[in-house]
Parts: structure tokens; C-alpha cells; sequence
């Protein structure tokens, strides 16, 4: 939680206005273990200005990447220097990618937090396959072909006074989940598509989850209209990986409808088939807890909040066999169980394999094993290899590579 601003005895109380480049933060809260963070480095850099320890409080706790053009927060302090000539100071003694734009003077009444009227997010993605260089510290990216006119219509339901639990993070839990939007807004400048939302407070990854809806939308999975019906669903129990939500439909038809649907807390999935130049593919046995035994399979894992679906890619395949690729292709983009499951797996094909590793997460070290195409086929028809994303992987790889040969 942000830490809280205790008043000590001292006679002033600063107000600032700063802007910073997020890109090599661990986001805005101070952290244990040593992470590099906004509040810590801003803290120390006034600790030296002021000659007293400073506890810094913001009006957003931004993530990690999220850069800031506007942040606010509030110190205690002694020092006599006045207002006008302390950004200055300040500036000279932080980093380059944090500016302090405006201090000045507040009443001790003034809180950063409780302060606030209305805060502005501008989520910015790239919709392109190739994204320019450097794009990736402040845009998504989002490859497929997206159309911002249904997205401007969804984006009209989001305003006003709603109960935005299906749009925060699995788990997260306020006091309250109600917030006023008072602009959702959506528009395209050539391959960039800007999302501007406004409010009175935001939940726990509720604008990443309200963009990543709206580009749905975009891309032609669900209508406009399915944004009431996305608003209008509960949780009715979660834990830390899953929650379960009710959603009440009205059919076209009028049949009315209720189901109860599971999603992850995390923004999408990857399954890699990783190719060496000698045409044999890698695989990994781990444990499944779902099955309570080892299994074998294609590297996969989760996406990242700050990370695009390749890049996704490459960091599993450098965690669990050790390998990167110079050439990753998107397959295609399956669903597990439709009926009850939003999660959604992308079928990477990596080749061009060059050996790196980065560490994982997991519990124990993964055996890799390498195999042909006929082998794998041989294994699935005995039942050894049996999960259904690995299986589908497996005949999509084989095609693509012989459309590739074909003279």
C-alpha cells in the first residue's frame, strides 16, 4: 500500500507536479529488496535537497513501465528554500527520465490522494506487425487488424456511474468497486490508436483491462453492445490465478440467460514450438497440478501486463529451455473451453535458435528433450504426448513448415 504521510513536526508542506519516463522503474511504489522505483529515487534525490529523511506521498501509484506527465504528491519539510527555486534543485540532483515541473506551497490540509478530482490515463498501442524501434516503452503492441469505429462505440457505455468489478484484477478488493468515468475516448493517427479515460479514481489494472476489451471490439470478437452485459457481470468467487464470474444475457430472442464463466488474472497465454536448424523441436516435461502428474508440452506461460505476445514468447523460451529465436511467428490463436473459459493461448512457431537463458518460476528444473516430427506424432498417438494446446501446436508447426518447403 502507499505509504502513509505522517506530519511531523515540521512548518512546510510542498506540493509537486512531476513528470517521468517509467521505462526503468519498478513502478511508482517504493518496494523491499533493493528495486529501482519512482517514490524511492524522488525521495532520496529531496532527502540531499532538504538535509531530512522525506516520506513522499502520490497521487497514483503507477506500474511498472507507466510513465507519468502529470503526477502529484506532497512532502513535509523545513527547508527554507522557497518554492520557486526548489524544482531546480531538485532536478539537478534526479535522473534524466524524472522531471519535477512545478513545487509549490500547499495548506496542510492538502492530500494527494484525497485531493484528487478527476485523473486522466492515456493508454497508446501500436496496430502493426512491425513496430519501430523503441515503440515498445510506450505502446502495446497489437498486431492484428483492428477497426476504431466499433471501438468508439463501445467505449460510449463505459462513461458514467458504474460497478467496474469485471474490469479490475482477479482478487483485487476496494471498499468500494463503483468509479465515474467521465471520458472514455478513442482515436487513430496512422498505425496508432490513443485510448484517453478520465475518472474519478481507477481500480487495479481497470484501464488496461478497458482497453484490452475495447480492442476486442475492435478486432470483431465481441459487438458494442456486449459492454453492458460485460458491466453488468459479478464475481462469484476468485482466488489468486482464477475468478468466476456471473453474466446474465438477454438473447435476441428475449430468452434470458445466466452463466457463470472463469478468467485468469493475466492478460493472455503463449505456447512456443521451438524448431533447431536440424528440424527436431523441443519439448519439456513438467508437473501439472490439474492432472497431479508430469506431462509433456511446448514452453508456454503467461503475458506480461508490459509485454507484447512475441516478447511473451521469447522470455518462456529463455526461461524454460534456455534458447531465444531471431525469428518468431504468430500460428494462430486458440481457445480451450469456449463455453465456461475466456483464456486465450497464441501458438508461437520459433526458429533460429541461439542459446540464452533467463531464470524462471518454476518449482524445479524442467527436462528438455528434442524430437522429430514423427516421433512427437508416434508419442501422440500412444497417449505420452496428450495436452490438446500441444497437440494442436504440434500439426499446425508441421503444417506451416511444409507450405514453407513447397517449391
Amino acid at each position: 500500500m502507499n505509504q502513509t504521510l505522517e506530519r511531523p513536526s515540521y512548518p512546510r508542506k510542498l506540493k509537486l507536479t512531476l513528470a517521468y519516463d517509467g521505462s526503468g522503474y519498478h513502478g511508482w511504489q517504493r518496494q523491499p529488496g533493493g528495486v529501482l522505483t519512482v517514490q524511492e529515487t524522488l525521495e532520496h534525490a529531496l532527502a540531499r535537497v532538504v538535509q531530512h529523511p522525506v516520506a513522499v506521498r502520490g497521487a497514483g501509484r503507477t506500474d511498472t513501465g507507466v510513465h507519468a506527465a502529470g503526477q502529484v504528491a506532497a512532502f513535509y519539510t523545513n527547508s527554507p528554500i522557497p518554492a520557486e527555486r526548489f524544482s531546480h534543485a531538485l532536478n539537478s540532483r534526479l535522473p534524466a527520465d524524472i522531471r519535477i515541473r512545478q513545487t509549490e506551497d500547499v495548506d496542510f490540509s492538502f492530500d494527494p490522494i484525497l485531493s484528487v478530482r478527476t485523473k486522466l490515463y492515456r493508454y497508446t498501442v501500436f496496430n502493426h506487425t512491425d513496430l519501430p524501434p523503441q515503440a515498445d516503452k510506450y505502446s502495446y503492441h497489437f498486431w492484428k487488424t483492428c477497426s476504431v469505429e466499433p471501438m468508439q462505440q463501445a467505449a460510449k457505455f463505459f462513461v458514467g456511474k458504474h460497478d467496474f468489478t469485471s474490469f479490475s484484477a482477479a482478487g483485487s478488493v476496494r471498499q468500494t468497486m463503483v468509479r465515474t468515468l467521465l471520458r472514455c475516448q478513442v482515436h487513430r493517427r496512422y498505425h496508432w490508436i490513443y485510448f484517453d479515460l478520465e475518472a474519478d479514481g481507477f481500480l487495479y489494472h481497470m484501464v488496461r483491462n478497458i482497453v484490452g476489451t475495447l480492442l476486442e471490439i475492435g478486432r470483431g470478437h465481441w459487438p458494442p453492445e456486449a459492454i453492458p452485459e460485460i458491466l453488468a457481470a459479478r464475481w462469484v468467487s476468485h482466488s489468486r490465478l482464477f475468478h468466476v464470474e456471473e453474466l446474465r444475457l438477454r438473447f435476441g430472442n428475449g430468452v434470458e440467460r445466466t452463466y457463470e464463466r472463469l478468467n485468469p488474472g493475466f492478460h493472455g497465454a503463449v505456447m512456443v514450438v521451438p524448431v533447431r536448424d536440424d528440424g527436431r523441436l523441443l519439448l519439456v516435461r513438467e508437473y501439472g497440478a490439474g492432472v497431479g502428474d508430469y506431462y509433456l508440452s511446448f514452453p508456454k506461460g503467461a503475458v506480461h501486463a508490459e509485454e507484447s505476445m512475441l516478447d511473451a514468447a521469447n522470455r518462456e523460451l529463455m526461461e524454460e529451455v534456455g534458447f531465444g529465436a531471431h525469428e518468431l511467428e504468430l500460428l494462430t490463436e486458440l481457445s480451450l473451453s469456449p463455453s465456461y473459459m475466456g483464456n486465450r493461448m497464441s501458438i508461437v512457431l520459433a526458429r533460429g535458435l541461439f542459446e540464452k537463458r533467463l531464470p524462471g518460476d518454476e518449482p524445479e528444473p524442467l527436462t528438455v528433450s528434442a524430437h522429430t516430427f514423427d516421433e512427437l506424432i508416434e508419442l501422440q498417438a500412444s497417449g505420452v504426448l496428450n495436452e490438446a494446446y500441444a497437440v494442436a501446436a504440434l500439426f499446425l508447426a508441421r503444417e506451416r513448415l511444409a507450405a514453407a518447403e513447397a517449391p
